[in-house]
């Protein structure tokens, strides 16, 4: 994929699905520039910077104002982890709370470095998105009872949207 994208003059796309794929952060703003992007997703691909280093996930959704559903699947062998730290995380949220047509919101193979924390200020207001988690990893005892403390919280109010979260299990 990554040899035909120097190729291509304008894009124009509302379905972007990566799979399995190592691009550059330039090569996937040359496929998202002309930000008419509906449908964004990742399976088992990297999104690197000039220097090597993975891009995190809020700028992977900047400038995507049209999103309707994001979607990531990271293998369990993946550094992609370090797309979804704390601020990272932050960041994520603010991006989710402007959107106006999000609907579907979808992270698999994610670990406890997800800073579930920070994204549950967005569960505990979101009326709209369905969102899914899914844990690639055992996560400790208490990082799962905080998560299920939340969800308890969420279902107390019922205009808001209860994301479906599934932890590793073998």
């Amino acid at each position: 994929m990554s040899a035909l994208i120097p190729k291509i003059l304008k894009c124009d796309l509302r379905v972007l699905r990566i799979v399995d794929q190592d691009l550059t952060f330039a090569d996937y703003k040359k496929l998202t520039s002309s930000a008419s992007i509906e449908t964004l997703i990742l399976w088992h691909s990297t999104i690197k910077n000039e220097d090597d280093t993975i891009v995190t996930a809020d700028k992977l959704l900047g400038g995507l104002d049209n999103l309707h559903m994001f979607q990531t699947i990271n293998s369990d062998n993946s550094n992609n982890f370090l797309m979804l730290q704390t601020e990272t995380v932050k960041k994520i949220v603010q991006h989710l709370n402007g959107y106006k047509k999000m609907c579907a919101f979808q992270l698999c193979g994610i670990n406890e470095s997800f800073d579930f924390a920070s994204f549950s200020n967005f569960l505990l207001k979101n009326e709209t998105v369905r969102v899914y988690l899914s844990y690639g990893a055992p996560v400790s005892y208490a990082y799962e009872e905080s998560v299920k403390n939340i969800i308890k919280e969420i279902r107390k109010n019922r205009s808001l949207k209860v994301p479906e979260i599934h932890f590793y299990s073998f």
